[in-house]
């Protein structure tokens, strides 16, 4: 069992597909990256409604003071009693977290789920051109990640390669260890 409090609880199943979970983000403001559509049409959602407690734990926290790499975490946070979230997580708690501080960013522990995106050539991932043959095809190996600053609520994602390093200061967010 692990000995972190349980920092915030939210419901699961409350949006049946990812045409729902597109209105409700339009009716709340929450700007969300395209490619987290792609993420979304790739996760499982709960068939039924369920409530989960969260934990909300620093890099640090976890003991790993000069950061790690995403795989180390999920290990030392497993030791300590915390698991993934379901990758429904991600879009749920964004739209029911209210009470955000200001420059709020987290990101969701979850079992990474393959996902192909369109990307250009030459351009920053999202960036628009209409050149149809400038774009490929790329895999990404994502977790959402939560962000609130003057753009409002965003939901985006981050990579979660086993490699990939992330400092003592970033926020994840995780379940207890049943």
């Amino acid at each position: 069992m692990s000995t972190f409090p349980t920092w915030k609880t939210i419901w699961l199943g409350t949006h049946k597909d990812i045409k729902s979970f597109r209105i409700a983000f339009m009716v709340a403001g929450t700007n969300v990256y395209k490619q987290v559509y792609s993420i979304l049409s790739n996760i499982p959602l709960s068939k039924k409604k369920m409530r989960i407690g969260l934990v909300k734990v620093t890099v640090a926290e976890l003991g790993l003071r000069g950061g790690a790499n995403y795989k180390y975490i999920i290990s030392r946070a497993r030791e300590l009693g915390l698991d993934y979230c379901p990758a429904e997580v991600g879009p749920q708690l964004i739209l029911q977290h209210k009470h955000r501080p200001y420059y709020e960013c987290f990101h969701i522990a979850m079992e990474p789920v393959f996902t192909d995106v369109w990307e250009q050539h030459g351009l920053p991932l999202g960036a628009v051109s209409y050149d149809n043959e400038s774009y490929h095809m790329v895999r990404l190996k994502p977790l959402f990640t939560l962000s609130y600053d003057t753009f409002g609520p965003q939901l985006g994602w981050a990579s979660a390669w086993p490699s990939y390093f992330y400092d003592s200061r970033y926020t994840f967010v995780f379940t207890h260890r049943k």
